[in-house]
């Protein structure tokens, strides 16, 4: 379950948003049998971590 299901157009990507998509990710990897990936910035702290482009590249890259 994600916390704005579903998103639009135009909704700003929260870190809440980018803490839920990397467990999902963590999961399915692991499921794989493939390695976790390296976070640029492993913790994020819903309401207080401002969401930078490294965080995005990161989950796009762990989707290759």
């Amino acid at each position: 379950m994600f916390t704005d299901d579903p998103l639009n157009a135009g909704t700003a990507i929260k870190a809440v948003h980018l803490t839920q998509l990397r467990t999902a990710l963590d999961q399915a990897r692991a499921a794989l049998g493939l390695s976790p990936l390296p976070y640029t910035d492993p913790t994020i702290i819903p309401g207080s971590t401002i969401v930078k482009t490294a965080h995005i590249a990161d989950v796009r890259n762990g989707v290759k």
